[in-house]
């Protein structure tokens, strides 16, 4: 057993000209790399990192995902009688907004699935770490303490099934009550904008699934792989129900005495991959079409009293950093 961890976030100095990518998901470290039984979240990642790497040349077989997704299914199904024999005896919440979980179930769609992380007694006593996207500070090699500035040119980006889980209300770790993101809405909130950003998985990407065939051929000509490219990002503007002129992105809200030099984090682009486990994953209900509709300042993780204490609380905590700053500027001043 090891104790608690701060991630390792990467930064890109002036002089480097790597493609570092660095993608925010929901759940504990185990949901993203694989390991519990419910691999839902396993899935997506799974499919982000193979966009990522057919973007630079590999290749995969093409019912991979499939073989996954099976996997996953059958293991909602073999849980269902389980559940109702101990129905009586445990109450379990709905793991998404009532429509979407009565259309669903037991199968979690895509973004819903379970996120956990281990509990017990030894598990509480070395506590946890509270992840902080996007204000990640450099640390002293000589001491692995932070220093005061921010890491720079990170490029963190926020998953999409992070928004999507918020808006159809999925539930927290170990199913506990609905999930309201701490770690990221503590100083960050969705919003859309009429503004195009380089992704290096492009949406009408035409490895993967998302090819006409899957069949090895001959090299195109250009006219093929235009009509390709276009065809691949209508069927991607239909599967996201998405307007390609706007992007979600993740807006900086908290104090301007903490405020990172990037006040902004794009949400990924879905790639090949991740739209083919979208398409296979969405749900009778498509939860992420729900979440494309949904009013982001209405999601019910706004009106929980857990993220209300949180956030009385963070203002309190500024409150006090300001008033602390305004004496030390006056005792300077006088000095």
């Amino acid at each position: 057993m090891r104790g608690p961890f701060t991630p390792t976030l990467w930064e890109r100095q002036e002089q480097d000209t790597s493609d570092l990518r660095q993608v925010w998901f929901p759940g504990s470290h185990a949901n993203i790399g694989g390991g519990w039984p419910d691999q839902g979240i396993a899935n997506t990642t799974l499919a982000w990192m193979m966009d990522q790497l057919s973007s630079v040349g590999c290749e995969f077989r093409l019912n991979a995902l499939e073989r996954a997704f099976k996997t996953t299914m059958k293991y909602y199904t073999d849980q269902e009688p389980e559940r109702a024999l101990h129905a009586g005896k445990h109450k379990s919440l709905n793991w998404a907004e009532k429509y979407i979980y009565e259309s669903n179930k037991p199968i979690r769609p895509w973004a819903l699935q379970s996120i956990q992380s281990a509990t017990g007694p030894l598990y509480n006593l070395l506590g946890g770490v509270p992840r902080a996207p996007g204000l990640y500070k450099k640390i002293n090699p000589k001491n692995g303490r932070p220093l005061p500035e921010y890491l720079q040119d990170t490029n963190e980006r926020i998953h999409s099934s992070v928004r999507v889980r918020l808006a159809c209300e999925g539930l927290g770790l170990n199913d506990s009550g609905v999930w309201f993101c701490p770690s990221l809405l503590r100083y960050w909130r969705p919003q859309r904008v009429p503004q195009q950003f380089f992704d290096p998985v492009s949406r009408a990407a035409e490895w993967g699934p998302a090819s006409s065939s899957g069949q090895p051929e001959t090299e195109p000509d250009q006219i093929t792989r235009t009509t390709r490219a276009n065809a691949a990002s209508a069927e991607s503007s239909q599967i996201l129900s998405q307007d390609p002129s706007e992007r979600w992105v993740w807006e900086y809200i908290g104090p301007e005495s903490t405020a990172p030099i990037i006040r902004m984090m794009v949400e990924e682009n879905l790639g090949p991959y991740e739209q083919r486990l979208l398409k296979l994953t969405a749900g009778k209900v498509h939860v992420y079409k729900y979440a494309e509709k949904k009013d982001v300042n209405e999601f019910r993780a706004y009106h929980l009293r857990r993220f209300r204490k949180m956030m009385k609380h963070l203002h309190k905590m500024e409150w006090h950093c300001e008033r602390k700053s305004a004496r030390l500027a006056r005792k300077k001043n006088r000095v």
